[in-house]
């Protein structure tokens, strides 16, 4: 083989060499193909120009790397450094125990810290583990955090005032700023986000503006259910659900407290779920006390339609509707309040009505307060309505009053009586200053007692000292109309027609010798008057001490003084009997006396006197023998008195 020495280019060849060592002190340059089966050593810089014509079968080693080009450095230790574009068309494995690729010196980098994970740190350099920003591991996305719980944790450990995730979409057809979630059978999707143009974050069912919006939140921090312009806090259109607790347990599904102060000073509504009613309720729970969580419960709905109040949790098995507890005393348990002023005439009441079940609730029965002037004054009415329609009960219905002044009216809307019965009107009248009763009417005024066949039917009169001083009454026993004073008959009424006075003032004296001298009456009444006794004596207080009738009451009396004269001894002598009274009343001599007898008396004769008299109650009357002849021994005398009729002067 032989070189060609070519001038200020080397040496060349223009047959292939076959050089068994060779060693380049300077540049060598190869226009064709230069064919190396051993090792190529290269102390300076191996150049090539055509990567399509450098083939190696076996390694290249380099002792400083190897530069490709201008973009790719493979150093001596092993590493690679592009500065352009690398593609590669195949796979790329690092084996190292954490391998890294670190995009940028000290910027990021992703790092495998452990087998099967991923991690992504934002700096601090090849092989640390700070700063580490992001990790992957089973199947679970973790974003500041090395040990991630859920499919998707992110963790902050400050608060970020412009938020930590920002999600912007410039599609106007589907809603700016929307983020979609579809479930990976394709069976529906969600979205959420802002909607066109509006501050506000919504939940759509669909794809943003072209779904059906399920929740919203505006700007004032009114959150809808069911409805796109919330006017509350919450504002749900539709139906709530709420499940608390488990069968026969109480628990609590609403809780109002103050923001302050959130875990005490709350009220709640609680239920219960269970088999009997008092077990299936719904109760409202106050808080009771300045400092603490107790509660009262001031009402609770049970499950047979009751309402339950102010502190009763149990009801037996009464029918109401509404139990309400309201202390040891308490006149004003209930209240019924009517707004709109205090307008003389306005109606505040409750309304009665029957009907069939959850049929149409007419109200045909009432009472209310009717208003007569301000601080809530009012008569109480009652109101029935007995049309057979549909109207409600009105203030025209108006069947009894009750007046703020106690009296009460029946008919009438002005009684003028603690009670006022009116059927029709008697005219301009009104009634007695002393009237407690008064009944009136158009027509015939009656009032009516019934009662059984075998009782009576009374009007009683009492006093403060007796209950019953006198009393009419109807005997149905005997059909017989009685008076009574002092719980004793005075008249009665058959019924044939016939009366009867039970007490009338009757007085007969016993037959009693006489005895007295002249003026004996008026001057020695103990040596004058007969010494009667009384034999029918009927309420005339017979006084026997000074053997007088006394007159019980003012009124006409008839007396009758009868003389029977045995066999006397001298005939044709005038005798004189007088009967002397005291008008008013005496206990000693009277002070008036009146000839009865004045005449020549026979054996054997009767001589009678009898006349009619007015005497006032408490007058006294006796009778005795005056005249020249003495005392009539063994002869008889008698007095009878009888009431005609009493007078009230």
């Amino acid at each position: 083989m032989a070189f060609t020495k070519i001038a200020a280019a080397g040496i060349g060849s223009t047959e292939t060499v076959t050089v068994d060592g060779l060693d380049v002190i300077n540049n060598g340059s190869f226009g064709g193909t230069l064919s190396v089966t051993g090792s190529v050593s290269v102390g300076g810089t191996l150049t090539y120009e055509d990567v399509t014509n450098v083939d190696s079968v076996g390694l290249i080693t380099a002792r400083n790397g190897i530069v490709v080009g201008s973009g790719i450095t493979l150093s001596k230790d092993g590493n690679i450094f592009t500065t352009g574009i690398s593609t590669f068309g195949g796979n790329i494995q690092i084996t190292s125990a954490t391998p890294e690729i670190e995009l940028n010196a000290g910027g990021p980098r992703f790092r495998v810290p452990a087998s099967n994970t991923l991690s992504i740190h934002s700096g601090a350099g090849l092989g640390s583990a700070d700063e580490e920003r992001v990790r992957f591991t089973a199947g679970k996305v973790g974003i500041n955090t090395t040990s991630p719980e859920y499919a998707l944790d992110l963790r902050m450990d400050n608060d970020v005032a412009s938020g930590i995730i920002q999600i912007i979409r410039n599609n106007t057809a589907n809603g700016n700023g929307t983020f979609y979630c579809t479930d990976l059978a394709q069976v529906g999707n969600f979205s959420f986000g802002m909607p066109d143009n509006t501050n506000a974050f919504v939940i759509v069912d669909g794809l943003g503006n072209s779904g059906s919006e399920r929740l919203r939140i505006n700007s004032t921090g009114s959150v809808g259910i069911g409805t796109d312009d919330p006017t509350s806090k919450l504002h749900l259109a539709g139906r709530l659900s709420v499940h608390h607790s488990a069968v026969d347990t109480e628990g609590e599904f609403l809780r109002i407290g103050r923001t302050d102060l959130p875990l005490i000073r709350y009220h709640s509504i609680k239920a219960k779920h269970g088999g009997a009613p008092v077990n299936n309720y719904i109760s409202f729970n106050l808080h009771d006390t300045s400092d603490t969580t107790s509660q009262s419960e001031v009402l609770r709905m049970i499950s047979s339609g009751s309402i339950l109040m102010g502190g009763l949790i149990t009801q037996t098995a009464d029918t109401s509707k509404l139990a309400v507890q309201g202390g040891d005393s308490n006149i004003g348990i209930i209240q019924v309040h009517a707004g709109g002023g205090e307008q003389v005439g306005d109606l505040s009441g409750i309304a009665f009505s029957h009907g069939a079940n959850n049929a149409t609730a007419r109200a045909k029965c009432a009472i209310a307060s009717r208003s007569t002037g301000d601080y809530g004054r009012g008569d109480l009415c009652f109101y029935v309505d007995g049309a057979a329609d549909n109207l409600q009960v009105s203030s025209a219905d108006e069947k009894l009053r009750i007046k703020g002044n106690g009296e009460v009216g029946i008919g009438t809307d002005d009684p003028d009586c603690k009670l006022h019965i009116m059927k029709g009107s008697a005219g301009t009248i009104d009634s007695d200053g002393n009237s407690v009763l008064t009944l009136e009417n158009s027509n015939h005024c009656v009032l009516q007692m019934l009662s059984p066949a075998d009782k009576s039917s009374y009007i009683m009169f009492g006093d403060p000292a007796d209950a019953n001083v006198g009393q009419i009454r109807y005997d149905q026993n005997i059909n017989q109309l009685e008076f009574q004073t002092s719980a004793a008959n005075v008249l009665s009424f058959n019924s044939n027609g016939y009366h009867r006075f039970w007490k009338h003032p009757v007085f007969i004296s016993n037959l009693t010798g006489v005895y007295g001298t002249s003026q004996s009456l008026t001057a020695s009444p103990s040596a004058a008057k007969a010494q009667i006794a009384s034999v029918a004596d009927n309420n005339s207080n017979f006084d026997s001490t000074n053997h007088n009738f006394v007159c019980p009451v003012n009124g006409y009396y008839q007396t009758t003084v009868d003389v029977s004269l045995g066999n006397i001894g001298t005939e044709d002598i005038r005798r004189i009997f007088v009967m002397g009274y005291t008008l008013g009343g005496a206990t000693g001599a009277q002070s008036n006396y009146v000839e009865v007898i004045d005449d020549k008396l026979a054996r054997y004769g009767n001589y009678n006197y009898s006349h009619p008299w007015f005497f006032t109650a408490g007058t006294t009357i006796a009778v005795g023998i005056n005249g020249n002849s003495g005392t009539i021994s063994t002869q008889k005398i008698q007095l009878s008195v009888f009431l005609i009729t009493a007078t009230s002067d």
